[in-house]
């Protein structure tokens, strides 16, 4: 378990405060991703890039929770070797990314969850994406995606729709309201109408 957060399990509110400034010694050691109460809060990762490198692709295992809150990191951290548990949440939020991508190669697996997995990705300024095709490799039926307030545009928001089309999965909830707003085009609304009138989808985009 990695608890950092003064409220573990609670998501902080107000500004962000770094909690943790020597990255080195708080993670020395910690390499697996495990248990309901995976938390990491305010951690420069930028000025430990070294560590950044070895840590997060060591984390391995299965996780019933992982969530990363109010943190700085030089790209979007490769997470792909957790397995997410049943009903578990993935949360990377409130935070900011050098090259502000959304790399969906780098999420965990939760492709064999039997209850509904939960992804947040949301208010990170993300304005690119990477890997959008491996989004289908990571969700199950009733997974919720929860991409919003971020700074993704019109055609990042029609390729993500689109994958999610792609997927061929079920009853899934998807957000994809933008700051400032990202309207998909003609062709992302048709998929939105897939997603919502024959998969059961509930979607949110901007209008």
């Amino acid at each position: 378990m990695i608890a950092l957060n003064p409220t573990p399990g609670v998501t902080p509110s107000g500004a962000p405060t770094p909690m943790v400034t020597d990255a080195a010694a708080a993670f020395a050691g910690v390499v697996e991703a495990s248990g309901d109460n995976t938390i990491l809060g305010g951690v420069d990762w930028t000025d430990a890039a070294g560590l950044f490198a070895v840590f997060f692709p060591a984390l391995t295992g299965d996780a019933a929770a992982f969530r990363v809150y109010y943190s700085v990191f030089p790209t979007f951290p490769d997470l792909s070797n957790i397995n997410l548990k049943s009903a578990a949440t993935f949360s990377i939020a409130y935070s900011s990314f050098t090259d502000n991508t959304l790399d969906f190669a780098k999420l965990p697996d939760a492709s064999a969850v039997t209850g509904a997995p939960a992804f947040y990705c949301n208010n990170c300024g993300f304005t690119a994406l990477a890997n959008v095709a491996s989004l289908r490799t990571r969700i199950n039926d009733t997974t919720n995606l929860q991409f919003n307030a971020n700074a993704l545009d019109s055609d990042a928001v029609d390729a993500i729709l689109a994958e999610a089309v792609a997927s061929g999965k079920m009853a899934c909830t998807l957000n994809l309201a933008q700051t400032p707003s990202a309207v998909p085009s003609a062709a992302g609304l048709a998929d939105r109408d897939t997603l919502v009138n024959e998969r059961s989808w509930i979607v949110s985009v901007d209008s």
